[in-house]
């Protein structure tokens, strides 16, 4: 639970502090290793221009300031840098008993919750789109349907390119590349 909780910090705190005004693009990936679990979230908002060295909790009347001591006491090694025009950061959370990774998986409820990440961004006011490596849309919130006027099941299978602005496909697809590269 750990984990799952500096992810949900990491992501909300980007949408947060990473958008100014014209949006920010996140693709998340996990993978679970025999020793440890890794997350690197990719965004296209503006530079973190922070420190990551270990981090006090502010004051408690504090209004900001939380997050990153929030997240560094959740995991094991917390990192961030700038790659062009993606910021990158990652996550690894040690696995204290080592998983057999040649046993077949079975994910249940109780291993992974996922249902309270989908209500915050289906209730979010952020739109939230998730794509396929190939582009094709898998998945659209409600603020998503009032940005962009596109019901759910009008986009989900749609290539993310149809909401890209003509004349600004060069820029886009550079960055949908790096993304999909996992760059």
């Amino acid at each position: 639970m750990r984990f799952e909780l500096a992810v949900i910090e990491l992501v909300s705190n980007v949408i947060k502090h990473a958008d100014t005004g014209t949006g920010v693009s996140c693709t998340l990936t996990i993978e679970t290793f025999a020793d440890r679990i890794e997350a690197v979230l990719r965004d296209t908002g503006e530079p973190g221009n922070m420190q990551l060295s270990d981090r006090a909790m502010p004051d408690e009347n504090a209004e900001s300031g939380r997050g990153i001591p929030i997240i560094q006491a959740l995991v094991d090694n917390f990192s961030y840098e700038r790659d062009g025009k993606l910021n990158i950061w990652r996550m690894i959370r040690n696995i204290d008993q080592p998983v057999d990774q040649s046993a077949p998986m079975h994910i249940d409820e109780k291993s992974v919750r996922l249902e309270p990440l989908a209500s915050i961004i289906e209730s979010s006011d952020d739109s939230f789109i998730s794509r396929n490596p190939d582009g094709a849309i898998t998945s659209w919130n409600s603020a998503a349907e009032r940005m962009y006027g596109y019901s759910a099941s009008e986009m989900i299978g749609q290539l993310i390119s149809r909401l890209i602005p003509p004349g600004s496909g060069d820029e886009n697809a550079d960055i949908l590349g790096n993304i999909r590269d996992g760059n």
